[in-house]
């Protein structure tokens, strides 16, 4: 790992295991799962909304 300096490992390794900090009442809840479909189709809508954000704030982009 050339590209990462060991104090960046640690803030990674740090931030990651932080994922997985929660309150224990969480634990017992439904999970939702989504079909790749879904995930798609948000990925999808994210990036139409991420475009009219710039658009917004630059004027006209030519897509």
């Amino acid at each position: 790992m050339d590209e990462l300096n060991e104090k960046n490992v640690f803030v990674l390794k740090k931030q990651a295991l932080e994922d997985f900090n929660y309150p224990v009442e969480h634990v017992q809840e439904e999970m939702s799962v989504f079909s790749l479909d879904e995930i798609l189709a948000y990925m999808e809508r994210s990036a139409y909304r991420a475009l009219d954000v710039c658009r917004s704030q630059l004027g006209t982009i030519h897509t």
